[in-house]
């Protein structure tokens, strides 16, 4: 899954179009539509506050200074500090000063002025100014403030599965992922391939392993193409780790589903049925490997399994002959499944 990328010069622009407000004392004359915002300037601001729209409009690096003094100087209220912050913003897309730009959004929101239906945009260009700078510390606080604002929302969702993968913080980015899907379902839209696979993957990262077979299930029932399949098996396959029993019988499926691909998965699919003295199945896993071009009849793993259990296949069915008596008064049943695996 790619990265969004942070805010564009062309979408702050529009941003700011959005935001910035004409303010009172400079709109004599004028006409707009919408109606404009009314603000309510500290008297002592007002003079200001004009200067410094005039400096900042221009994009004027010689009095932009002295202009932006000014009105920190004298701010009193949530509005005069809100068009400073505006202004600022302004001045710093003029420029294309990115730095500048993400100061300007967090002295907006800072300000106390933002209307609310600003707020979700303004967390938005913090949040992705932040991610760009790989600050991860504001950027998360900023992308949950996207999301308590809107719920669920997709960009900021992947942008913080990004950064929790990054600091490795697995079990957090797989939370947020199932809720990348479950937003998914809720809107009646397919969920991303890709994202199942990073599910998985993140499954794998994090050793949660009893997640695997649930999104490995979801995985292969929506998108069951042979390649997938090799895909989510293997991952859960790694997960078995010293599972001998649970390695074996993924194995086996893996097999079933023709997704076995290479020679050394035959060797170790062989070699753990060997172990378990399934020997003419081990047998017919070589056989199956050599047909399909997997490795030569020569190969020496192969050889050593094929000379181990080779002479041990008709004892082995003899044996399983005498075996259904125990089989059946086996309380737990583990004898009856190995017999069972044997024929």
């Amino acid at each position: 899954m790619k990265r969004i990328s942070p805010v564009a010069l062309a979408a702050a622009l529009a941003f700011g179009a959005a935001v910035v407000a004409t303010p009172a004392i400079a709109q004599k004359g004028q006409e707009a539509a919408p109606e404009p915002r009314k603000f309510n300037f500290s008297k002592g601001a007002q003079k200001p506050l004009s200067e410094l729209q005039k400096a900042a409009t221009a994009g004027d690096a010689a009095t932009y200074p002295a202009a932006l003094a000014a009105p920190q100087a004298v701010a009193q209220n949530a509005d005069d500090r809100y068009f400073i912050a505006q202004m600022q913003l302004t001045y710093a897309l003029r420029t294309n000063d990115k730095p500048g730009q993400a100061a300007a959004v967090d002295a907006i929101i800072a300000s106390g002025g933002a209307q609310n239906d600003e707020l979700l945009k303004l967390y938005r260009a913090q949040a992705d100014f932040a991610l760009n700078a790989k600050d991860y510390d504001r950027a998360i606080p900023a992308y949950n403030k996207v999301l308590e604002l809107q719920p669920g929302e997709p960009a900021a969702l992947n942008n913080l599965i990004v950064i929790h993968r990054e600091r490795k913080n697995y079990p957090q980015a797989l939370t947020l992922i199932r809720q990348q899907m479950a937003a998914s379902k809720a809107g009646g839209t397919p969920v991303p391939e890709n994202l199942y696979r990073l599910g998985l993957q993140t499954a794998l990262d994090a050793n949660m392993s009893a997640e695997l077979a649930p999104l490995a299930r979801e995985f292969v029932a929506a998108y069951p193409t042979p390649k997938n399949w090799q895909i989510a098996l293997d991952l859960y396959r790694q997960s078995a780790g010293s599972d001998e029993a649970l390695l074996l019988d993924t194995f086996r499926l893996m097999r079933n589903a023709k997704t076995i691909e290479r020679a050394n998965e035959y060797i170790a699919l062989a070699d753990t049925l060997a172990r378990g003295r399934y020997y003419a199945e081990a047998r017919d896993v070589v056989n199956e490997a050599v047909r399909s071009g997997k490795f030569p009849a020569s190969n020496a793993s192969a050889a050593a399994i094929l000379k181990e259990v080779s002479p041990r296949i008709d004892s082995d069915k003899s044996a399983l002959a005498g075996t259904e008596g125990r089989a059946r008064s086996d309380a737990s049943g583990s004898f009856a499944l190995k017999v069972g695996d044997g024929y």
